[in-house]
């Protein structure tokens, strides 16, 4: 009897830091983040010529200041985020070379989002932002000038 007993207690033991390992990590998001949403991964790259200027890069949201960056030619910028069906939004600002935009990079309110792939891969280049819904990209759309 004393065996079943310290073998139901131990279960209890191993059930107990399960749980708790699993609701005081991201892996807790993680999982309510899959099974609920989906969860998306924004690329920002820096394709610009070899001999020029840094890509200075401000993005955020209406919840998360993800800060400024300086990219080099070929660095990239990503953070990844699970969506809120009716009001994620990401912008990001860019500057380089005397000129200066900003864009959504990401709008749970688009009509068919742009992201099929969970991914949104913006590749900044001297003409202008170009989009892939993979990474690596294939098939780059260009959405914009500066």
């Amino acid at each position: 009897m004393t065996n079943i007993s310290n073998k139901n207690n131990t279960m209890v033991v191993k059930y107990l830091l399960l749980l708790f390992v699993i609701f005081s990590s991201n892996t807790y998001e993680t999982i309510a983040c899959r099974l609920f949403t989906y969860k998306y991964t924004v690329y920002v790259v820096n394709n610009l010529p070899s001999n020029s200027a840094p890509l200075l890069l401000h993005c955020a949201s209406g919840n998360d200041d993800l800060g400024d960056h300086v990219l080099s030619t070929n660095q990239d910028f990503h953070f990844d985020f699970c969506e809120n069906p009716f009001s994620t939004l990401f912008f990001c600002r860019f500057r380089w070379n005397g000129k200066n935009t900003a864009f959504n990079v990401f709008d749970a309110s688009w009509k068919k989002n742009r992201c099929t792939y969970d991914v949104c891969y913006y590749s900044v280049q001297s003409d202008g932002f170009y989009f892939s819904d993979t990474n690596p990209p294939t098939n780059l759309v260009k959405l914009s000038s500066w």
